[in-house]
């Protein structure tokens, strides 16, 4: 069994996604974001990173509890691109087989206040 690839590893490898995102160093809370969802350790910068997003310090066990995550973020922070690729993400690396009966196509729904923002992510 191939083992599945990561969100991180899909963002940041340039054979994948990554090349969508480069630089990532303008991506930082992204990143942050990513690894939190997917409880991996963050270094001190991060750390720092995620404290000055959330207003908490960061522990791994809360990925293992995360069901919807709620980001508040600003004009232009780069919202609908991490929605997009969280959306495409659990489409195509994601196997939701287990989930889904013989003939029947999974779906990823994206919702959005107006067709012209819709249009954005897709």
């Amino acid at each position: 069994m191939r083992r599945p690839i990561t969100r991180l590893a899909a963002f940041t490898d340039p054979n994948l996604l990554g090349h969508f995102f480069a630089p990532l160093d303008t991506w930082q809370a992204h990143i942050v974001v990513i690894k939190a969802l997917d409880g991996l350790a963050l270094n001190r910068y991060e750390g720092r990173l995620f404290r000055k997003l959330t207003g908490r310090r960061y522990r791994r066990t809360l990925a293992d509890a995360l069901l919807m995550i709620l980001l508040l973020w600003g004009r232009r922070s780069g919202k609908s691109c991490l929605t997009a690729f969280l959306a495409l993400y659990e489409a195509y690396f994601v196997d939701h087989s287990r989930y889904l009966k013989p003939g029947e196509t999974g779906m990823v729904q994206i919702v959005a206040t107006d067709r012209r923002q819709a249009a954005i992510i897709l």
